[in-house]
């Protein structure tokens, strides 16, 4: 996944150690809360694409099977099969 996120790892001067530190919890928590997120929304882009492909594909081969076995828009099959 990743690798250890601190606000720590640099020296602040003049500031409360007390709340560096509640503010490091905080933003390990958001920081994995975003990274989760953000994987989720690249796997819902990756899921849409292959139900996108997979559309355009079942139409294409209905187009084609539907030209080939020649029905007209009344659902009758013409004589294309005979």
């Amino acid at each position: 996944m990743m690798g250890t996120i601190s606000l720590l790892e640099e020296s602040i001067s003049g500031t409360n150690w007390e709340t560096l530190q509640r503010l490091d919890g905080l933003f390990v928590f958001y920081h994995k809360q975003w990274w989760c997120k953000l994987q989720m929304f690249y796997q819902f882009k990756k899921l849409n694409a292959l139900f996108n492909e997979v559309t355009l594909l079942i139409m294409a081969v209905s187009m084609v099977v539907g030209s080939m076995c020649g029905i007209d828009s009344l659902g009758n099959l013409g004589e294309r099969l005979e």
